[in-house]
């Protein structure tokens, strides 16, 4: 296996329903970053093509010439003749690196590299390179070629063009991507990369190096494409977006420019665009589809890293995932108990049921109080989203939405609790609530003792004015002659508590229950 040339695997295109992709022209390509490859995809394509030399396991069809130049025909990467085309690539990295020389060349022969590409079944090659080699042009060590003495002292485009020869010339189809400027490692939130200009390099250069490189490769049919950015993401300040009109943010602008800048210099080529958010979020593109001026040539890529998922970052950074399992179960299996407990207490005191005003009152506050908590909970996370991975669509789709819906609530239970307030002002004591009280031989006697309590209650609620704030907020917190109606109100209080809990727990795990 060649140690030194890391293959980035881009397995079979992942097909997507056709509602969940309206556009004419969807097909992705997610990438994981692998150090040896073990197995590949079957990717179909057109039949009595030959078959790669293997090694026993599925391969990819090579493409004859006959079919190229290929388009896209609704989801689908098609050939001249419309059948299916599936890309099974490697990403050659390296060009793009601080050497500007494609990896492995100092190990083994270019030739020798290509071959096991071939043998191991894949069909393409994703070759990136940075701008900054692509415009300097310069001439690379020989450490970086020690394998290839036919390459010493050869600048970087006559490495590239040897590069690119060898891959097509054994019937792999390329795809030239554009992977950073300033050559040098990527990719990281923290790196100005992620945007299609940085300084030095505004996107004026960045279309005119794409020309350049179609140009260069316009004779060759087996270049089949041109990936145009490598992993867009937010940087600092910039938050990418997509259709908005906004030079320095609007990404789909930004490839519409490209893509017609590259489809004018060589109109038979597939034009890649990258995801949003290092090539994890695709979602943009399926409401608003980008448009060229020739159709059918748009291919979207999107790049899985499984390890930069929200939740695997959870359970790397945080607290496993089994643990939080283990943890909410148990939770909720006490509140459970709690709650049962607390209905037989209530069915033993007779089941007492409380005046409207607290039952409003109650539930509305602990509505209100829980949702808020869960609006901390959402902005903290929104903060993460934005501050650190750099993709703040994700935080603009997904965690705004999930906050503004929680406030929506909480706002509805802060009008609940006024509602009930207000509504206890206006009604009078309730006398069946003090009779209830007043019926328990217990608190009867107990009353008798006082001086017949329940007497003087009733004497000072019927001078007190209807909506006394006295009255009502002994009525809201159940104070009365009896222990037994406080009791009363505060099972019923736990009721809510936990049923409030438990509505707000859904409400916090709902986005995860859709995904």
């Amino acid at each position: 296996m060649l140690r030194s040339l890391r293959l980035l695997l881009s397995s079979a295109s992942l097909s997507l329903p056709a509602a969940f992709f309206p556009s004419e022209a969807v097909t992705t390509t997610p990438t994981t970053t692998i150090t040896t490859i073990t197995t590949t995809t079957t990717a179909r394509s057109i039949p009595g093509a030959p078959l790669a030399p293997g090694l026993g396991g599925p391969h990819a069809w090579l493409v004859p010439k006959s079919e190229l130049p290929l388009h896209t025909e609704g989801r689908y990467i098609a050939g001249r003749g419309g059948e299916r085309v599936k890309w099974a690539c490697v990403n050659w990295y390296g060009a793009y690196s601080e050497t500007m020389t494609p990896g492995g060349l100092e190990v083994r022969p270019l030739d020798q590299i290509v071959a096991r590409i071939v043998e191991l079944g894949f069909n393409c090659v994703r070759l990136c390179y940075s701008t900054q080699a692509q415009l300097e042009n310069p001439i690379l060590r020989k450490e970086d070629l020690l394998m290839n003495p036919d390459l010493w002292g050869k600048r970087f485009l006559d490495v590239w063009d040897a590069t690119v020869s060898a891959i097509t010339d054994k019937g792999l189809m390329l795809i030239v991507n554009n992977q950073v400027h300033k050559s040098g490692w990527c990719c990281h939130w923290t790196q100005d990369e992620g945007l299609w200009y940085v300084p030095g390099y505004p996107e004026s250069v960045w279309i005119e190096s794409l020309v350049n490189m179609t140009l260069r490769h316009r004779a060759n049919p087996l270049v089949v494409a041109i990936d145009l950015r490598n992993e867009v993401h937010d940087y600092q300040g910039v938050s990418l977006t997509w259709g908005d009109g906004n030079p320095d943010t609007d990404w789909a602008g930004a490839a519409a420019r490209a893509g017609n800048a590259v489809l004018a210099a060589n109109p038979d080529v597939l034009v890649v665009v990258m995801a949003l958010c290092f090539g994890m979020d695709l979602r943009a593109m399926r409401d608003a589809p980008l448009e060229l001026d020739i159709p059918h040539r748009v291919v979207y890529q999107t790049h899985n890293y499984l390890e930069y998922q929200l939740w695997s970052l959870i359970s790397q950074g945080f607290v496993s995932w089994r643990t939080i399992s283990l943890g909410t179960g148990f939770s909720a299996a006490a509140v459970a108990i709690v709650l049962v407990a607390l209905i037989a207490a209530w069915i033993r005191l007779g089941k007492p049921w409380p005046v409207l005003p607290s039952l409003v009152v109650t539930f509305g506050s602990w509505l209100s109080v829980l949702t808020l908590v869960g609006v901390a909970i959402c902005q903290a996370c929104l903060f993460i989203v934005t501050q650190a991975p750099g993709c703040g669509s994700w935080g603009r789709r997904d965690v705004v939405p999930a906050r503004n819906w929680l406030l929506v609530f909480a706002a509805l239970g802060a009008l609940l609790a006024i509602f009930g307030v207000l509504l206890c002002m206006r009604l009078r004591p309730a006398a069946s609530v003090v009779g209830s009280a007043a019926a328990d031989g217990s608190s009867h006697e107990e009353d008798d003792e006082d001086g017949s309590l329940d007497s003087d209650t009733e004497d000072n609620t019927s001078h007190e004015p209807a909506g006394g704030y006295k009255s009502c907020i002994r009525r809201l917190c159940g104070s009365s002659s009896s222990e037994h109606l406080l009791l009363q109100f505060f099972v019923f209080r736990c009721c809510c508590c936990c049923c409030c809990f438990f509505l707000c727990f859904f409400l916090l795990l709902l986005p995860l229950l859709l995904l």
